[in-house]
């Protein structure tokens, strides 16, 4: 059945067909008259546009004179909308699953149903629509669970000092502090979408975590071979503990060979090839660079003294 929403005289003449049906103009939100036109959406639309003034006088008069109640009623879309609009200024996001607390589980149970419809092609793509303008990840094909730490995290990290730190057994715990260790750890079985978000993340707070730089996408050969060191080197410490190992060693990366060994004794020779925040990527897996500047050498004693 269409799901178009009527012209307005469509939509008053469906109105007043409505009230000479019911007795009423309490026409639920969903509501699709028997030729296809979607009734309840254009009742809500009116209200929304008288309640900031942009209504003609005309309509005013002839949905009044039907006994239509201007606000919009608690069941409905559109007091729903105002609501979680107000949720997502508090949380950040719309990601709110079944564990919600307090007045948000009753949102949250309202956004479960909306998914359910949006997933089943029941959800008008006005309401979609709507909902896409409050939090574009209202309905995100990976966890809620997962675009709900991340819209925590990202705003915890910009706006205020807190940083995420290396975590070598990233997979045993479940802490914010090592969500991040998670993402990086596992980013080849990511969505595209949640990738973006994560660049996007690093590019806003770079010094989220110290190797937030293996979330974007390298500008540069020189990064890209450093990325694909530095990950090499993270898993190899995540495994020992540590970065001591021959110089021949080589680490497998989603196939890929890579000469960690050797690429770490060029690390230590040439430090000043590193950014500091490449520096500091691999001081987090405790490996020491070599001093820039040698300290100078001490003068020679006089043999007489």
């Amino acid at each position: 059945m269409s799901r178009c929403a009527p012209a307005d005289a469509d939509g008053l003449q469906a109105a007043q067909a409505f009230r000479t049906r019911h007795g009423h103009l309490n026409v639920p939100s969903e509501h699709v008259t028997s030729d296809g036109l979607a009734l309840g959406q254009w009742i809500g639309r009116q209200r929304s546009l008288y309640a900031v003034d942009a209504l003609p006088a005309d309509r005013i008069a002839a949905l009044t004179s039907m006994g239509l109640s201007w606000p919009h009623p608690p069941e409905s879309f559109e007091y729903h909308l105002a609501q979680i609009t107000a949720c997502a200024a508090r949380h950040g996001t719309l990601a709110l699953g079944k564990n919600a607390h307090g007045g948000d589980r009753r949102l949250a149970a309202w956004l479960e149903t909306m998914r359910c419809r949006a997933d089943t092609g029941q959800l008008a793509p006005a309401r979609i629509a709507s909902l896409n303008a409050v939090d574009p990840f209202w309905n995100p094909p990976w966890s809620l669970r997962w675009q709900y730490t991340y819209a925590q995290i990202r705003r915890r990290l910009t706006t205020s000092t807190w940083r995420c730190t290396y975590h070598r057994h990233d997979s045993r715990d479940s802490a914010w502090d090592s969500w991040l260790d998670r993402q990086i750890t596992h980013s080849h079985l990511l969505d595209p979408q949640q990738k973006h978000l994560l660049a996007a993340l690093a590019h806003a707070c770079p010094d989220a975590h110290p190797h937030s730089m293996l979330l974007t996408r390298p500008t540069s050969l020189r990064e890209r071979a450093f990325n694909r060191g530095l990950r090499a080197a993270r898993q190899y410490h995540q495994r020992h503990g540590h970065l001591d190992m021959p110089k021949d060693h080589t680490e497998e990366i989603l196939g890929d060979q890579v000469h960690l060994g050797a690429w770490l004794i060029r690390r230590r020779r040439d430090s000043a090839q590193m950014t500091p925040r490449q520096q500091a990527g691999l001081k987090a897996l405790g490996f020491e660079t070599m001093p820039v500047f040698l300290p100078p050498a001490q003068p020679l004693r006089d043999a007489a003294a």
